[in-house]
C-alpha cells in the first residue's frame, strides 16, 4: 500500500464543481471614488426629478418674499450702491440673495473646497474653491472656480494660516463676492429688483431718520475709519440734515463696502490737503 496522502496547507478554499473562486478584494480609492459618484449622481437625479414635480408658485413666492423683506434685520443689509462716474449702481447683497433663494425653491447653491495644497515654512498653502447656484427647475447653473491662499494680511505685515478655523473663515469671506455673482446669474432680475424695493418700503416705514438710527449709521461709519467730515461731504450738507432717502443711500454705501464691491476711499474719498492755491482769499476765490 502506498503512503497516505498528505493533507494540503493551501489557504485557497476547496471550490466545488461549477463554482468560482472568492478573493475578497479590499476597496482601492477608485473604487471609493466611483460609489460616491454614483451617489452624487443619484442625488442630483432625485432633485431635478422633486424640482419637476413640484415646480415653484410665483405668486407664493412673491408673497413669502414680500414677508422677509418687511424684517428690518434683513432690509438693513440688503442692497449696496456706489458711484460709477455720474452713475450710482445699486445690487442686492449676498445676504439678501440669500433670503430670495430660499424662497425661490429648487435651487442649491454655496462653496466647496475642490483641492487642497498644504504650505511648508515659508510658503503658504492654498485651497481651489468652487462657488456654485443651481437653478434645479430650470437648469441654469453658474459656476466661479477661484483660489485662496492660506495668508492673512494685517497692517504689521502678514502671517501664514494653519488653524483649520482661520482657513475656513477665510475661504467663506473670500467666497462671499463669487457666491453673490453666481446667485445673481440665476435669480430673475425683476425678483431682485422686487426684492429691493420691499426692503426700501420697510426701511422708510420704520422711519430710518430717527436719532437713535443716525447715531447707529455714524458708528458703523466711524468704526470702519470714515469721518463724518468725508460723509457730510458726499452729501453736500450737515449729517445732521440727511433725508431719509440719503440716509438709506448711506446704509448701502456702508454694505458695499463691507461686501467688498468698493473700498471706503472709493466711496467717501478723504478730503483733499490744502495747498497754496486753496488757502485764503485767493483759495477761496478760485473755489467759487
Amino acid at each position: 500500500m502506498g503512503a497516505p496522502p498528505v493533507p494540503s496547507m493551501s489557504p485557497v478554499p476547496v471550490q466545488s464543481p461549477g463554482q468560482e473562486a472568492f478573493t475578497p478584494v479590499a476597496p482601492s480609492p477608485t473604487n471609493v471614488m466611483s460609489v460616491e459618484m454614483q451617489r452624487a449622481i443619484a442625488e442630483t437625479q432625485a432633485a431635478m426629478f422633486v424640482a419637476k414635480q413640484f415646480p415653484r408658485d410665483l405668486g407664493s413666492v412673491l408673497r413669502n418674499l414680500q414677508r422677509t423683506c418687511s424684517r428690518q434685520t434683513i432690509a438693513e443689509i440688503a442692497s449696496y450702491s456706489y458711484k460709477r462716474g455720474d452713475e450710482e449702481i445699486v445690487g442686492p447683497s449676498v445676504y439678501l440673495l440669500k433670503a430670495i433663494a430660499q424662497e425661490w425653491g429648487n435651487l442649491s447653491f454655496g462653496l466647496r473646497e475642490l483641492s487642497r495644497v498644504p504650505g511648508s515654512p515659508g510658503v503658504p498653502g492654498f485651497s481651489t474653491i468652487e462657488a456654485f447656484a443651481w437653478d434645479m427647475e430650470r437648469n441654469v447653473r453658474e459656476v466661479r472656480n477661484f483660489e485662496v491662499k492660506h495668508w492673512r494680511d494685517t497692517r504689521s505685515g502678514g502671517y501664514q494660516m494653519r488653524d483649520e478655523r482661520d482657513i475656513y473663515e477665510l475661504i467663506a469671506n473670500m467666497g462671499s463676492r463669487r457666491l453673490r455673482a453666481c446667485l445673481e446669474g440665476v435669480i430673475p432680475e425683476d425678483v431682485k429688483v422686487f426684492a429691493i424695493e420691499e426692503c426700501d418700503k420697510a426701511l422708510l416705514n420704520s422711519k430710518v431718520d430717527t436719532p437713535e438710527a443716525r447715531t447707529k449709521l455714524l458708528a458703523e461709519y466711524m468704526a470702519l475709519g470714515i469721518t463724518q467730515e468725508r460723509i457730510e461731504q458726499r452729501l453736500n450738507k450737515k449729517f445732521e440734515a440727511a433725508t431719509s432717502k440719503q440716509l438709506l443711500k448711506l446704509m448701502r454705501g456702508l454694505n458695499a463696502i463691507r461686501d467688498g464691491v468698493t473700498t471706503a476711499d472709493e466711496a467717501f474719498p478723504p478730503p483733499a490737503a490744502p495747498t497754496d492755491e486753496t488757502k485764503g482769499a485767493s483759495g477761496l476765490k478760485a473755489r467759487l
